[in-house]
């Protein structure tokens, strides 16, 4: 199981003597039950900004047996039971450590995407996650998935517009970054499409490039609002980062990828080569993801040609972020208190110490 641990930074001295929970709230851990890997991020505040103290995963691929055309008439799509055996295996060490106060006070959100939304037995799924861990998992419409993920983006690059496309393992959210961020929303600007990463795989392993090009590009038509002058790209996903990665690297490039902005005219041309690698190979050479690279690279190429993309920037960040933010909004902000420190008077955000899910009512 992967794990990253950072380690906040010790309160400043003019602070210790002051009560923790207004120092340190409590923290936060949101768990995202992706079609590839389960997730838990943690993140804990800081004068009130969204400090990331834990992230580790598992891949447990419960997207493993979609594709990208529908199951015909009569026919449902079942989560795979290794996968769901592996995601139930990694929640529940998961809830070990928060139960065994590696994770202190800690509030749980829990939400899952295209696997566990697309399944027949999703619901039943999400039901025994309820009755084994008390966790009421919410299962995310893809719509909301997709502006999550643009108000994650738009967290970690300020800066940053055009669309936002977060490839995951089974599904694909295209979302025009700037209706997102206009007064009043825009989730109207929100295409959601079933070219997830492992789907993608499946396609290329049995119809091969040329025919799962031409049902990525039938997909992208049918997206009336994407058109061409689309100039700016800004890439999500772990698919999307293994790449970029794999492209620094070919360039002998040393930069950090999150927030790497590369032009798209010699891009193109490296994921055309990778779209024509053989995915066993690739699995090889890079083990979980490798397989599933040719064809989100030729899904990624296709988006280009399409839109007349000029440069692609590259987030880490995303929709478990952008949960971090859709919490902000819709609590009563951070609540202000003047705290005394001997002589002198500081400013600490709290949040109030309840039932996060109750507490923040987030519209998911």
């Amino acid at each position: 199981m992967a794990k990253t641990i950072l380690r906040p930074p010790e309160p400043p001295a003019s602070l210790q003597n002051i009560h923790q929970e207004i120092y340190l709230t409590r923290p936060i851990a949101i768990i995202d039950i992706g079609s590839n890997s389960v997730r838990m991020v943690v993140y804990r505040w800081y004068n009130g900004k969204p400090v990331l103290e834990l992230n580790e995963k598992k891949f447990c691929e419960l997207g493993s047996l979609l594709d990208i055309v529908a199951p015909k008439a009569g026919r449902s799509y079942k989560l795979p039971k290794r996968g769901k055996s592996m995601a139930l295996a990694t929640l529940k060490e998961f809830a070990r450590q928060v139960k065994a106060r590696e994770i202190p006070d800690c509030n749980v959100i829990v939400v899952a995407t295209a696997a566990v939304r697309l399944a027949s037995d999703g619901g039943d799924f999400v039901k025994g996650i309820a009755r084994q861990f008390g966790w009421n998992a919410r299962v995310l419409n893809a719509t909301t998935e997709g502006v999550l993920a643009a108000r994650g983006v738009h967290l970690g690059l300020p800066k940053a517009r055009g669309l936002v496309v977060d490839a995951g393992g089974g599904s694909m959210q295209i979302t025009n970054l700037n209706a997102v961020l206009r007064k009043g929303g825009g989730t109207q600007e929100v295409a959601a499409l079933p070219l997830g990463a492992l789907a993608l795989h499946n396609s290329m392993k049995t119809r091969g490039a040329k025919e799962t090009a031409r049902i990525i590009d039938q997909y992208y038509a049918r997206i009336a609002w994407l058109g061409r002058n689309r100039k700016h790209l800004v890439c999500v996903g772990g698919t999307f980062r293994k790449i970029g990665k794999l492209y620094l690297v070919a360039r002998k490039k040393k930069d950090k990828l999150h927030g790497h902005t590369i032009a798209c005219a010699p891009f193109a041309k490296f994921l055309k080569t990778l779209a024509a690698t053989d995915p066993k190979k690739m699995n090889k050479k890079i083990p979980r993801r490798g397989k599933a690279i040719p064809g989100v690279a030729l899904a990624l190429l296709r988006l280009i040609k399409l839109t007349g993309a000029k440069t692609i920037t590259f987030s880490k960040l995303g929709l478990r972020e952008g949960i971090i933010c859709k919490m902000t909004e819709q609590q009563t902000s951070f609540v202000k208190r003047p705290v005394s420190s001997g002589r002198h008077m500081k400013t600490a955000a709290i949040i109030p110490s309840r039932d996060i899910n109750s507490a923040l009512r987030i519209q998911l």
